[in-house]
């Protein structure tokens, strides 16, 4: 057989596998920087857990994932930092990490005592791996600093929604 047809065959199988591999791994869309799509559980946990390992944790994800509407997955998939996660803290508490716990307070006697025990539960919450000592000292802190507060003020605290509403409504 003449050399150059063998070459030329050989020339051919290559390009056909090198489209071939093109079109596999370009079938969603990606390529080396291959997009996630919402519906792909394992690689969006794997993908949130990398970029940032302290506030998501695999397991979780893995576990919950499977409950998220497609917005939902796809906002998760979009997460390529800790700070962009931190900016929303509802996907947050969806990939929690276990040793993050809510905090243990005692019954408000007063609206300061409320208003601290709201901060807590909606601010000092969200910290990754807050521990009980946490939440002591910034109730602590918050009473303190609640004493001299006007009662407008104290009301919103004890009424916000979340934390973004405490620090943007309410001027915490």
């Amino acid at each position: 057989m003449n050399k150059n047809i063998i070459l030329g065959i050989a020339a051919l199988a290559v390009a056909g596998a090198g489209i071939a591999g093109y079109l596999i791994l370009n079938k969603n869309g990606g390529g080396g920087g291959t997009e996630i799509t919402g519906g792909d559980c394992a690689a969006i946990c794997a993908k949130i857990s990398a970029a940032c390992p302290s506030m998501a944790n695999k397991e979780i994800c893995l576990q919950n994932c499977p409950g998220f509407d497609e917005k939902t997955k796809n906002d998760i998939a979009a997460i390529t930092s800790c700070e962009t996660l931190a900016q929303k803290p509802e996907l947050a508490a969806l990939l929690a990490i276990p040793e993050t716990k809510n905090p243990e307070l005692a019954p408000a006697n007063n609206d300061c005592e409320a208003a601290c025990n709201n901060y807590v539960g909606k601010c000092l919450a969200l910290v990754p791996n807050a521990g009980q000592e946490l939440f002591s000292e910034g109730r602590s802190s918050c009473l303190k600093e609640c004493a001299g507060w006007e009662t407008a003020k104290i009301n919103c605290m004890v009424s916000a929604a979340d934390c973004p509403a405490m620090t943007e409504t309410c001027g915490l």
